[in-house]
C-alpha cells in the first residue's frame, strides 16, 4: 500500500510539473530564486523557485527540490542549469536562455562577488539582475545595528531562557499556570525567539512577556529558592534597564514587524518591497509617486539585450509608456486605490505590446527567496526521525503536490492518464 501512495504521489506532482513547463513554454522572461538547508539528518538540499510574468500577472512557481554535489557555488549552478535543462524541450536549455533575473539570501556561495553562484551567472549573462533578498536584508540590518548593544544580548538571554524553561520542564509550567491563576491573569506561556530570523517571532516574544509580567515575576522568584535557572532568569526580568529597553524595542519593531510581514508575501514586486523599505525608514512619510520616465529609461539601457531578444520593439517603448498613463488617468482608475498591472492589462489590451514586456520583465524579478525557506519548513513535516530515510525524488514529489497542486475537489485526474488509473485501482 505504501509503494501505491507513493506511485499515486508520483503521479499527481508528474500533472502538475506539466502545467509548470507548459506555462513557463509562453512566457519571455523568468527569475530564479534558491537557498538551500541540511535536515536533521545532515542531508543538503537545494529549493528552487521560478518566477515570471505574464499581461502584468506575476507568476511563481515551485520548480525543484534537489541535491546538488556539494554547497560550492559551481556545483549549485551546475544543478541550477541542470534543472532547467531538464524542464526544457527539444534538448535545449530553453528556460536557462530565458533569465533575466536571480534572487537568494546573502550566503557567499550564493551572492559572493567573484566565485558566488550570482557571479557565474553573470559572466554567462551580464544583464541578469541580482537580488539580495530583501527580507534577510531587514533581518540582518537590524542586528547589526543592534548587535554590540549589551542590553539586547540580556534580552535575547530572557526571551530564550523562559521559552526553553517552561517548554522543557512540565513541573515549572504547572507552576507557572498556578502563579496567573492567583493573580487572576490569563494563562500564556513564552514564544520562540531562535530558530529563525523572521522578525515577527521576536515581536510576538515580546508581547507576550509585557502582558504576562506579573505572572513570569512572580513564578520565578518563588522557583528562584531551588532553581538556580530562574533565579538568574528572576534578575534579568527584574532589571529596570532590561525591561525599559524591552519596552523601546517593541516600538522599534513593530513597524519592521510589518515590514517583514509584507516582503514575505507572494507577488511582491521590486518597487512595491523598496517603497516598503523607505517608508518604514522615513517612519509613515508618504513616499510621492514617481510618473516612471526615469525608471522606464534604465531599465531600457540595462536590459536592452534581453528586452531585444523578447521581440521588444524598444524605439516604441516610450511612446506605449506615455499613451498607457494617459489612458490610466483618463480612466480614473486610481481612484479605488486597488489597481493592479494585471487589470490594468486587461482593461488596456491593444497598442501596447512592448510595454507590457517591460513590465512584465520588471515583474518576473524576485524582490525575495521566502519561498524556498518555507520550501524546507515543509520538508521537516514530511521528512522527520520516523521517515529519515525518505528519498529525495519521492520527497521533492511530495513538496510538489502539497506546493503546487489543486486541493482534492479541484484536482483533475484525467490530465494524466496513469494518474486517472490509478484512482480507478485505488476506488475498486
Amino acid at each position: 500500500m505504501t509503494k501505491k501512495a507513493c506511485e499515486f504521489v508520483k503521479n499527481i506532482a508528474s500533472v502538475s510539473r506539466n502545467e509548470t513547463r507548459d506555462l513557463l513554454k509562453k512566457t519571455p522572461f523568468l527569475s530564479l530564486t534558491c537557498d538551500g538547508s541540511s535536515d536533521f539528518m545532515g542531508d543538503e538540499y537545494e529549493s528552487l523557485w521560478v518566477r515570471s510574468a505574464q499581461n502584468g500577472k506575476i507568476i511563481e512557481k515551485f520548480l525543484d527540490l534537489g541535491t546538488a554535489e556539494s554547497a560550492g557555488s559551481q556545483d549549485i549552478f551546475n544543478y541550477m542549469k541542470a534543472v532547467c535543462f531538464e524542464n526544457s524541450e527539444d534538448n535545449t536549455n530553453q528556460l536557462w536562455s530565458k533569465l533575466i533575473g536571480f534572487c537568494s539570501d546573502g550566503a557567499s556561495n550564493m551572492q559572493g562577488i567573484r566565485n558566488g553562484v550570482a557571479a557565474l551567472m553573470k559572466r554567462e549573462n551580464p544583464e541578469i539582475v541580482v537580488t539580495h533578498c530583501l527580507a534577510h536584508r531587514v533581518e540582518l540590518s537590524f542586528k547589526d545595528a543592534i548587535k554590540s548593544s549589551k542590553l539586547y544580548d540580556k534580552t535575547i538571554t530572557l526571551l530564550l531562557g523562559l521559552y526553553y524553561l517552561y517548554r522543557r520542564g512540565p513541573k515549572q509550567k504547572k507552576a507557572l499556570k498556578r502563579a496567573f491563576s492567583a493573580l487572576n491573569m490569563t494563562k500564556i506561556l513564552p514564544t520562540r525567539v531562535g530558530g529563525t530570523r523572521w522578525m515577527p517571532h521576536m515581536l510576538r516574544a515580546i508581547n507576550v512577556i509585557i502582558k504576562g509580567y506579573r505572572g513570569f515575576k512572580a513564578h520565578l522568584e518563588s522557583a528562584s529558592h531551588e532553581n538556580p535557572k530562574a533565579e538568574g532568569l528572576a534578575k534579568i526580568l527584574t532589571d529596570v534597564a532590561v525591561v525599559t529597553f524591552m519596552l523601546n524595542l517593541k516600538e522599534i519593531i513593530s513597524p519592521l514587524n510589518r515590514l517583514s510581514l509584507i516582503l514575505q508575501k507572494q507577488n511582491l514586486t521590486l518597487y512595491n518591497g523598496h517603497a516598503q523599505i523607505k517608508a518604514t525608514t522615513e517612519v509613515l512619510k508618504i513616499c510621492k509617486p514617481k510618473y516612471g520616465d526615469h525608471e522606464i529609461h534604465l531599465v531600457k539601457k540595462n536590459l536592452k539585450s534581453t528586452l531585444i531578444r523578447s521581440g521588444m520593439d524598444i524605439e516604441e517603448v516610450n511612446t506605449e509608456w506615455a499613451i498607457l498613463k494617459s489612458l490610466i488617468y483618463q480612466s480614473n482608475r486610481l481612484i479605488d486605490g486597488a489597481l493592479t498591472w494585471g487589470s490594468v492589462f486587461e482593461t488596456f489590451r491593444d497598442g501596447l505590446d512592448n510595454i507590457k514586456l517591460v513590465i512584465d520583465a520588471l515583474l518576473s524579478l524576485p524582490p525575495t527567496s521566502v519561498n524556498n525557506e518555507t520550501t524546507f519548513s515543509r520538508t521537516k513535516l514530511s521528512k522527520g526521525k520516523r521517515r529519515g530515510h525518505l528519498k529525495t525524488d519521492t520527497l521533492k514529489d511530495l513538496i510538489q503536490v502539497e506546493i503546487e497542486t489543486a486541493n482534492v475537489e479541484q484536482f483533475d485526474p484525467k490530465l494524466d492518464g496513469n494518474c486517472s488509473f490509478k484512482i480507478i485501482f485505488l476506488s475498486a
